[in-house]
């Protein structure tokens, strides 16, 4: 390959590279960023130095060998990248409140900004309170059964979507871990949340509760 394909290629990985480890700036690392970095990483200095590879590879067997491990490792990449994009893409709608499930570290100041919607985080080391924005969200241990059923839902469908080890170890032992998960709800969203169910309680239909809901936050306000 001419030398001039080759740099642009090399750059291209080391800019993937750095893409994948972009949550160190938030204090997240994980195995799953870890080693599609170390193989871009990889890859540019084999592109940079070919002739070095060359020789460390000596035989052919085991050039063909790595040049095989690198070409599925590099297609698992690009498969990781189109879903991350198709997910980018199926982001709510502005204005839409979601629901989200955490099963891995968080950075620093989670939920600023944070305005509506519910976010269930695994807080296995009982150390999230720390890094939450407390000015914003109240925190609740996950207990009532209709958030009980959210979360495993949640947590079965990204298991099915993405075959996650991680998500399949939570599932057999849901109980187990189930005390360990945070509800994380903005103040003000929490408290439309509590008028809505009142006026469920007093026989209004789910569109009507909201709208009732929304004149009496506004009101007492």
């Amino acid at each position: 390959m001419a030398k001039t394909p080759r740099r642009i290629l090399a750059v291209l990985c080391l800019l993937a590279a750095v893409f994948f480890l972009l949550p160190l700036g938030i204090g997240i690392l994980h195995f799953g960023m870890v080693w599609p970095a170390a193989l871009l990483l990889l890859c540019a200095a084999w592109l940079t130095w070919p002739d070095f590879f060359r020789r460390l590879l000596r035989p052919k067997w085991l050039r063909a060998l790595a040049g095989c491990v690198i070409a599925v490792c590099m297609t698992a990449i690009l498969v990781t990248l189109g879903k991350m994009a198709m997910a980018a893409a199926d982001r709510p709608a502005d204005g839409q409140d979601c629901t989200v499930v955490v099963l891995g570290s968080t950075g620093k100041n989670f939920a600023a900004g944070m305005t509506g919607g519910i976010a269930y985080v695994l807080d296995e080391n009982w150390d999230f309170y720390q890094r939450v924005n407390k000015e914003t969200v109240s925190l609740e241990p996950v207990e009532h059964k209709y958030d009980v059923a959210t979360l495993k839902e949640l947590i079965r469908e990204h298991v099915e979507l993405t075959g996650s080890p991680r998500g399949k170890e939570i599932l057999d032992d849901f109980s187990e871990f189930l005390p360990k998960f945070k509800k994380v709800l903005p103040y003000d969203y929490d408290h439309m949340l509590r008028v809505i169910a009142s006026m469920e309680e007093r026989g209004l239909d789910g569109e009507q509760a909201q709208i009732e809901a929304f004149y009496a936050v506004q009101k007492n306000k």
